[in-house]
């Protein structure tokens, strides 16, 4: 085969390939995920009993499209370690400081702009009621016998929730974390990153530890649960209610990730 043939031949693979996958990002975008099927009462119990159990997002005090788009991408975080050799040795009655961190999941539904208020302006560091450490722009919060340290810039609120981990930032009622350069939401104690889902025609979170995908409506109304061999899960993204289910062969095939390995062959 000459040099010209191969070329094409080449060129005619690529452009199937694209066809292929335009013609399977069509039959997702097709697909009813939230309008959710009719099911018998047995098929839920038998689908409930073998699933594993992801919570959606909810968004009832989020602001709707846009609440999960990311920090811009040119914030940069502040350096909190700073913090660590700031927190008092004792408490106002005199017993000691708690030392643990604070719960990942209970700090996922703290409003630091109500729990780091503080009652005065004075610099020098002392307890408010609560009782909150106040030390300038820093907040010592005590929960559940944990400590958290919050940090306050402008309109900005940001938490150390790990003496060396990455600082955290309060953004439309999530709380992120930027690693790499790439922004994350904290959702059950795990980092998700925000994504537009072409072949959905939808946007929401992935987790890339797992590949579970929590896509919302156009509306923002229902939020799809999608667990890898294990399908589909449809929920009223206000209230948590469970709208529908789908077993993985009842959704579209997913595309197969490329090897990250992958070698071609000497001469192509």
């Amino acid at each position: 085969m000459d040099e010209e043939a191969t070329e094409q031949t080449a060129v005619d693979v690529a452009g199937g390939a694209s066809r292929r996958a335009a013609l399977a990002s069509r039959r997702r975008a097709a697909f009813p995920l939230f309008r959710p099927p009719k099911r018998s009462a047995a098929f839920k119990r038998a689908y409930s009993a073998r699933r594993r159990r992801v919570r959606p997002l909810l968004l009832a005090k989020l602001l709707g499209r846009g609440a999960l788009r990311p920090p811009p991408s040119t914030l940069k975080p502040p350096d909190l370690t700073i913090l660590k050799d700031k927190r008092p040795s004792a408490l106002p009655e005199g017993a000691a400081v708690p030392t643990r961190a604070p719960d990942p999941l209970r700090l996922e539904t703290l409003d630091p702009r109500k729990a780091g208020a503080a009652l005065d302006r004075r610099q020098k560091p002392h307890w408010d009621a609560g009782p909150l450490w106040h030390d300038g722009e820093a907040r010592g919060l005590i929960d559940d016998a944990r400590w958290l340290w919050l940090w306050t810039k402008g309109s900005r609120w940001w938490a150390a929730p790990e003496p060396d981990g990455p600082p955290l930032l309060h953004h439309h009622g999530l709380w992120w974390s930027k690693r790499r350069g790439v922004w994350f939401v904290q959702h059950e104690g795990e980092p998700w990153t925000w994504r537009r889902f072409a072949e959905w025609d939808a946007e929401g979170l992935v987790n890339l530890r797992d590949g579970v995908q929590l896509l919302y409506s156009a509306d923002f109304t229902k939020v799809a649960v999608l667990t890898p061999g294990e399908g589909a899960v449809l929920y009223d993204a206000a209230t948590g209610e469970e709208l529908g289910q789908w077993l993985e062969s009842e959704l579209p095939r997913r595309r197969p990730r490329p090897p990250s390995d992958l070698r071609l062959p000497r001469g192509i």
